[in-house]
Parts: structure tokens; C-alpha cells; sequence
């Protein structure tokens, strides 16, 4: 209800700008009704709408000069009208926790200096409070305004000093999942909280839109487990699902934040990719990284959410074939070159190859039992250990490749 929450709201509008609102008005129309129309026009798209919550009105506009007080009263008495002491605004003082759902209808006059009035009136109701489950809420339209209950189990995103606001995953005793977007109220993982707002979507998933607020009940201290996954698990997972993932960073697609604290980056295990959407930790391209956090979404594609963090195990440095090859074992090596021959076929019980590459300078490297299917004339960059085997070297068993877009 945006109109109904504003606090103060311009209090001189030219009458032509009513009559854009409010439909026509007679050029010869009095200031009285111009007033009356003004109101109208000012809350007529909040017509019939629930109130959950209290909320402010004008108590007074100003029609050309002339301001008129705007005397509200309300036909039901589980809903009061409290006058600012300046007159300037009323609130709607409603029942927040009423029992059972009460309609009223709210009216306002305005008087002139001879005493003449005209008035009028908008429908509302105050819904009965009831705490809904997580499965009553996202089976609800957006908009509709709900009171919930559950625990937080994941941040998604960090509490925000200059918006101030968080967004959360909060679970129920039976498992099920909501996040609640930009939330009022600061809270950390294992608070239990009652949670006020309205019902919203966002690429067809249900959430709890911007601006709910929410009331602290309790804190349990809960040990949150992140479980080792691969990245395609990952992907797999539900919003909100804390986990484990390991990989190398390969794109920095947001660069380090001093000002933030964070960075956005892509990682991948040679068989997927995933984005770490601001990634507290400071990491560089070859980095093998060991990352917590939750699962997030993005427009239908998943992520990790916000607030994870990372270790760094190790970075593979950019080498040429012949400067991996003058490497230690056990060094961690980024080559690029050209599959030249296939030494060992693919094996789809083992999920290896063994391959030469050339680099772009005529040197080769031996890649054993690499974890990517490739093929000859493939161009692809290597990830891997720089291993041994009576004397030659060679890439360790276990690296991975990325293939580029053309031969």
C-alpha cells in the first residue's frame, strides 16, 4: 500500500492535475469540491485494499491558497483515527493482531469557512492475523499481506548499513524454504523470528518482497553444516542450501570491492561452471578455491548468493609448455595448446584421456589421464599438477581443460 504508507505527501496540486487523477471536473467547480476531489484522486487506486498494518493519511490540503483541514473517521470501533499534533497527518491505528477479519470503511470531510462540507469514503478491511505456514504463503497471490514464523538458515545476501536491509532463507520445522528479500530487520543465522510483509515473485519463485519487518522470538544455536558438493550438485540444489564447492577461478567478472569488501567471480571444476556473486574473499585468476555459502538464483540460473567466503589452496600460474615442463612436480600449471594427439582413448569408465598438446610455441606437453574429452585440433587450457613419470615430465593425472569455442 505505498499510497497509504507515505508519511507526508505535496499538498498543492494545480486542478488540472486533479482532473487527470480523478476524472473530469467542471472548469467552474468550488474549491471546496476541488478539495474533496483532491482526496479522492489521491487514494482512490487504495480503494478496498487490506491493512495490516498502521498507516498515515493527510489531515490537511491546500487547494490555491486555501487550506482545508481533512476531518477522517472510521464507522468501526477496532479501528481509530489519531490526529499529528501538528494536523498535518492522521494515522489509521488498526488492531495488528485482530482476531477476526474486520471491514470498515473510512470517511473524510472538509468543511469551508460557511460551513459547508462535502465528503467522501474508501472501503478497507483489517485481516484476521493468523501466522501461515510456508507452503500457505507461497500458494498465496503476490501482494497479499502475510504474517509467518521460521528460522533463519541462510543469509543471501549481507546486512546493508547504507539501505539497511538483509535478504534471508528462513525454514520451517518440516523444511521448507522462503526467502525473505531486503528485510527490514537485521537478524543472523538461528534467530526465530514472526515476519510481517507481503507476499512477492521473482522469476516465478515466491518470496517475501521488500520491505517486511520482523520480530526476534528466539535464537537457537544451530551448527550450520556445509556439505561438500560438486558444483553440478550445487547447481542442482534449492535456494537457501548451504554447501561446500571447490574449483578454479577462471573469470573475474566483478572486480575486488575495497569499499565492499567482495568480488564476483566464475570457478569451475572442468565439468561446470559457477558464479560466486560477491564473494568475501579476495581471489585471482588459476586460484584453487574451496568456497561456503548458499545456493542463490539469478533470472532462472543458479549461483552462490552473496556472503560466501573462500580459502585459497594454491593458483595455477600461466606457463608455456616447455617452462611446465622445466617446473617441479606438484607445481600448479595453466598451459593453453592444441590437442595434437590422442595417446590413450577416452574412457567412460575412468573419465580420462591422455592427449598431447603444442603450444603456440612448437613445445609439447603429455597430459595423463586428463578429465576432459577432447579431440584433435581441439585448442584447450589446462588446469593441472605438473607430475613425473622415469623422467619425463608431464601433467599429473586429474587436471581438466577448457575447450575454446573454435578450432
Amino acid at each position: 500500500m505505498k499510497k497509504l504508507s507515505v508519511l507526508v505527501l505535496v499538498l498543492a496540486m494545480l486542478v488540472c492535475a486533479f482532473t487527470a487523477c480523478g476524472g473530469e471536473v467542471e472548469q467552474e467547480v468550488s474549491t471546496l469540491n476541488t478539495a474533496i476531489k483532491y482526496v479522492q484522486a489521491m487514494y482512490k487506486e487504495d480503494d478496498g485494499l487490506a491493512t495490516p498494518e498502521d498507516y498515515t493519511l493527510v489531515g490537511v490540503v491546500n487547494i490555491d491558497g486555501t487550506v482545508f483541514d481533512v476531518n477522517w473517521t472510521s464507522d468501526k470501533e477496532e479501528v481509530k483515527i489519531v490526529r499529528a499534533e501538528d494536523g498535518k497527518t492522521v494515522t489509521v491505528d488498526v488492531n495488528e493482531e485482530s482476531p477476526a477479519e474486520v471491514a470498515y470503511t473510512l470517511t473524510a470531510t472538509i468543511k469551508d469557512a460557511e460551513g459547508k462540507e462535502v465528503t467522501c469514503s474508501f472501503k478497507h478491511s483489517v485481516p484476521e492475523f493468523k501466522i501461515l505456514s510456508i507452503p500457505e504463503v507461497i500458494a498465496l497471490e503476490d501482494g497479499t499481506p502475510v504474517v509467518l514464523k521460521g528460522t533463519v538458515t541462510a543469509i543471501d545476501t549481507a546486512w546493508s548499513d547504507q539501505y539497511k536491509n538483509i535478504s534471508v532463507y528462513v525454514e520451517d520445522e518440516e523444511g521448507n524454504k522462503l526467502l525473505l528479500y531486503r528485510l527490514s530487520t537485521n537478524v543472523v543465522v538461528g534467530d526465530v523470528i514472526t515476519v510481517k510483509g507481503t507476499v512477492g515473485s521473482y522469476n516465478g519463485a515466491k518470496q517475501i518482497a521488500q520491505g517486511a519487518t520482523a520480530e526476534i522470538t528466539d535464537h537457537i544455536e544451530i551448527e550450520v553444516a556445509y556439505p561438500e558438493v560438486t558444483l553440478a550438485e550445487a547447481i542442482a540444489s534449492e535456494d537457501g542450501t548451504n554447501v561446500t564447492v571447490a574449483g578454479v577461478v577462471v573469470s573475474i567478472d566483478t572486480e575486488w570491492s575495497d569499499q565492499y569488501g567482495n568480488i564476483s567471480v566464475t570457478i569451475t571444476d572442468g565439468k561446470d561452471n559457477l558464479y560466486l556473486y560477491r564473494l568475501g574473499t579476495k581471489v585471482e585468476l588459476g586460484d584453487v578455491i574451496t568456497v561456503q555459502g548458499a545456493v542463490g538464483s539469478y533470472k532462472g540460473t543458479k549461483q552462490m548468493a552473496q556472503g560466501a567466503t573462500a580459502e585459497i589452496a594454491g593458483n595455477h600460474a600461466e606457463m608455456t609448455a616447455a617452462e611446465a615442463t622445466a617446473a617441479e612436480d606438484g607445481t600448479l600449471v595453466k598451459v593453453t595448446g592444441s590437442v595434437t594427439s590422442i595417446d590413450t582413448e577416452w574412457s567412460d569408465q575412468y573419465n580420462n584421456i591422455t592427449v598431447t598438446i603444442t603450444d603456440a610455441d612448437g613445445n609439447t606437453l603429455y597430459l595423463y589421464r586428463l578429465g576432459t574429452k577432447v579431440e584433435v585440433g581441439d585448442m584447450i587450457t589446462v588446469y593441472g599438477k605438473v607430475g613425473s613419470y622415469k623422467g619425463a615430465k608431464q601433467i599429473a593425472a586429474g587436471a581438466f581443460a577448457l575447450i575454446a569455442d573454435e578450432k
